[in-house]
């Protein structure tokens, strides 16, 4: 059995080895001197009791590694959502707005049509003698102003087209924001499949360490 001091090298000797998977720095970080630490952290590696503590450290490791990938699963899971919530907006908003725009047609067409009957009405009524032909004066007069009257009703059908239309051009994203945003999709996707048995469990934690991008504000990144 070691000695209580003896133990505690073991246990800086493992500790060190976890975190850089390198026996001659462990055995360096446990003591040992630079001379004799290649030597005695292979010596190490072979000792039962630094091969029980190993393995306990080694189970911890994977089970922190388990709980990190999960979460970073859960979150790349939810940021797939959060885009396709995205997209289907964007689509949703542009065939409501190609609907709008169809029903714009015809109110833009009677629109014209009132607008070109003023203008024909107003050409005759100009050129009559109001002192001669009154009545015909005042008929032409009372016609301007019942299309003056559609027309107050054609605008206000209008606003109404082009207020739901603003409303959804809120959801349309630009091309660039558009293009952004499905390189964004595909890149997670693919992060989602390498997790998901394409890439090891050691693999997950190099590429935390590397920095895996969280994203918390979608429309952050597509401002950006």
């Amino acid at each position: 059995m070691a000695s209580e001091k003896t133990i505690e090298k073991y246990q800086i000797f493992v500790l060190a080895y976890v975190n850089t998977f390198n026996a001659t720095q462990a055995a360096i970080s446990a003591g040992y001197s630079k001379k004799t630490a290649y030597s005695q952290g292979n010596r190490l590696l072979k000792n039962d009791e630094v091969r029980l503590l190993l393995d306990e450290q080694i189970k911890k490791l994977r089970e922190r590694m388990s709980d990190d990938a999960s979460r970073i699963y859960a979150m790349l899971w939810n940021q797939l959502k959060m885009v396709d919530e995205k997209i289907v907006k964007h689509d949703e908003a542009q065939a409501a707005i190609n609907l709008l725009e169809q029903q714009l047609i015809p109110v833009n067409v009677s629109m014209s049509k009132k607008e070109a009957d003023k203008a024909v009405i107003k050409r005759k009524a100009d050129e009559i003698d109001g002192r001669r032909n009154r009545e015909l004066k005042r008929e032409y007069l009372d016609q301007m102003r019942n299309l003056d009257c559609e027309m107050v009703v054609v605008k206000y059908d209008k606003k109404k087209i082009y207020a739901q239309m603003a409303q959804y051009k809120m959801y349309l994203l630009d091309p660039f924001a558009w293009e952004k945003i499905l390189t964004m999709r595909a890149t997670i996707l693919r992060d989602l499949l390498d997790r998901a048995g394409y890439k090891t469990t050691d693999k997950l934690e190099v590429q935390m360490d590397a920095g895996v991008t969280i994203i918390d504000d979608i429309e952050m990144m597509l401002d950006g």
